[in-house]
């Protein structure tokens, strides 16, 4: 499992960046300022109340920079990425002086909900990832009440896929992506390629997406995508000087060049959830080339190649590459979830058949005896 980092509500946001960038760790948990006080009356367990991503932790950092009208400095240049980041952090005096826990009234830690090695099941993690806005869910050992690690999506995703073959699963997955509801094209859901890049991590801050589109405002046809998770801006900081004035058709461009796509090794995919969890993965899906899919193809095909590439959100596209629909992870989960959360095809997801066999159905939200 990916490893376990903690942050303090208290501690400064440029120590907790720097952490988890060293520590190569996209989240960490959360512990409250006076949980040290209480450590003799309450469980290890108790001590989190969120969790945090290094993207979100960055992207409201450059949201307050692009205010900052000071010039890059020569030594800022030469420095190290994070440190020329942090650099001009300690520049702004309200950033130098940020905490982690301001963060919360910007709706930008995840609630701590964590599940139990030892006894709760894949039928829990559907419902919770289905029901929240989870980033991970925290895993326990009961018997230490440590947390070991973390569930994301993707691991989810893959271990569904191991169904494969099995009728409950087939019965879902094998459906074409034309059969269900996802999320029309919206325009919370892309950015145009005349646009600035601070115009478009803005779209993911303030909607909280992983991923948006990028798309030819004349043509309408998908160029890119932009990553809520990329470090582009922050490993080159001579774009990032920049993010106000260069167009993101142009970002994407040079971004592109400088990352690398990979096929995920054998012992790679014996560790999806470590994988998914690191800030620099060696396989990366180029920003100009983003997942795609027609609606003839199935939910399977689309689970196996967003698990493959690590990305969190693909998109539906019809013959002239124009977006037809957006589609995650979570949109995913659902479809596997149970009938009570309103799973769009048959309204029961691979819970249906289990249902109908003990004589019962959900009706309004509740389950009912069919006896």
């Amino acid at each position: 499992m990916a490893q376990v980092l903690e942050v303090k509500a208290g501690d400064s946001l440029r120590d907790a960046i720097r952490l988890l960038y060293e520590k190569n760790a996209a989240v960490a948990l959360i512990t409250d300022n006076s949980s040290a006080n209480n450590a003799a009356t309450s469980k290890l367990s108790d001590r989190y109340i969120g969790v945090i991503s290094f993207a979100s932790m960055v992207l409201w950092c450059i949201e307050r920079l692009k205010k900052d009208g000071a010039n890059q400095s020569q030594k800022e240049a030469g420095q190290h990425a994070v440190e020329g980041f942090i650099s001009r952090l300690d520049q702004n005096p309200d950033l130098k002086q940020a905490k982690v826990g301001e963060l919360a009234k910007y709706f930008l830690w995840d609630p701590y909900i964590p599940v139990h090695l030892e006894d709760d099941t894949l039928f829990q993690v559907l419902l919770l990832l289905s029901k929240h806005q989870l980033l991970v869910l925290p895993v326990i050992k009961r018997a230490t009440d440590h947390v070991i690690g973390f569930i994301s999506q993707n691991a989810v995703v893959k271990f569904l896929l191991r169904s494969s073959g099995l009728e409950w699963f087939d019965s879902i997955a094998n459906v074409t992506l034309s059969k269900f509801r996802f999320q029309r094209k919206n325009s919370v859901y892309q950015v145009y390629g005349d646009q600035s890049i601070s115009e478009a991590l803005l779209v993911l801050t303030e909607n909280r997406f992983a991923t948006v589109a990028a798309v030819d405002r004349i043509t309408g046809e998908l160029i890119g995508t932009v990553r809520k998770d990329d470090n582009t801006l922050l490993n080159n900081y001579q774009l990032f000087s920049k993010s106000k004035t260069m167009t993101l058709a142009e970002f994407i461009k040079i971004a592109s060049n400088e990352d690398s796509y990979n096929l995920i090794t054998d012992n790679q995919q014996h560790d999806p959830v470590a994988q998914s969890l690191r800030l620099r993965n060696n396989f990366i899906l180029r920003m100009d080339s983003p997942v795609i899919h027609k609606e003839p193809d199935t939910l399977k095909q689309v689970m196996v190649k967003m698990t493959e590439t690590n990305n969190e959100s693909s998109f539906i596209v019809d013959e002239l590459n124009r977006m037809i629909a957006a589609l995650t992870f979570k949109d995913i989960i659902i479809e596997f979830a149970p009938p009570c959360l309103e799973s769009r095809i048959n309204g029961g997801g691979f819970f249906e058949p289990a249902l109908q066999k003990t004589g019962c159905h959900i009706e309004n939200g509740t389950l009912v005896s069919d006896q």
